[in-house]
């Protein structure tokens, strides 16, 4: 009696103890893989609410990543802002060390602000050449991200897009860093007495 009393309890425990299993649907079909297969063909569904919603786990991916491009955008700003100090500090150092060189222009008879424009326009033109050859490296740089580290890191390689409309805009932005970072030594050259010009020739011997 005390044996029936103990099997019937472990029956009963092992019932409840047992895990909730739902049809699949249709979603998968009867007996694939091999748990299945060793069940005799049944499997065990995931509830509707364990499933994932692969669009909105797709947008949400998205939104992530231009977060990230977001993050990217900002630090281009800061590069060109860089840029921009250097090229000022760059021209500010060369202004007093290409006096000599535009004092004959000026004793020629070019006046002060037509230099200044020319320095201006210099300044603008080797700013252009720079990007037209920076271009060209930077495609490259990210092709062998792309195509030779990214496939020997990690085994798979990302399609590499070409935007020209950005490299036209990165480029008005590149002048007009390079603009913007002129016009103060322009100004200075513009601005310049006379005198100091004058005794550029004072040196000569």
């Amino acid at each position: 009696m005390l044996r029936k009393h103990t099997l019937l309890a472990a029956a009963i425990a092992a019932t409840l103890a047992a895990p909730f299993a739902q049809a699949t649907n249709g979603y998968f079909a009867h007996g694939y893989g091999t748990k299945s297969k060793a069940l005799a063909g049944a499997g065990v569904a995931l509830p509707e609410d364990a499933m994932i919603d692969q669009r909105a786990l797709k947008a949400f991916s998205m939104q992530v990543f231009d977060r990230t491009f977001a993050v990217t955008g900002a630090l281009n700003i800061l590069t060109l802002s860089v840029a921009g100090i250097a090229i000022l500090t760059s021209l500010l150092t060369l202004a007093s060390m290409r006096l000599p060189q535009l004092a004959p222009v000026w004793a020629l008879g070019l006046t002060r602000a037509t230099l200044a424009r020319v320095e201006l326009i210099r300044a603008l033109i080797l700013a252009g050449l720079t990007f037209l050859l920076a271009l060209p490296v930077g495609l490259g740089l990210a092709w062998v991200l792309l195509a030779v580290i990214n496939v020997e890191a990690f085994g798979w390689r990302l399609p590499m897009s070409l935007f020209p409309r950005d490299w036209l805009w990165l480029g008005l932005l590149s002048l007009a860093a390079a603009g913007l970072a002129s016009l103060w030594p322009a100004r200075q050259l513009a601005k310049r007495p006379p005198a100091d010009l004058i005794r550029v020739f004072s040196h000569e011997r």
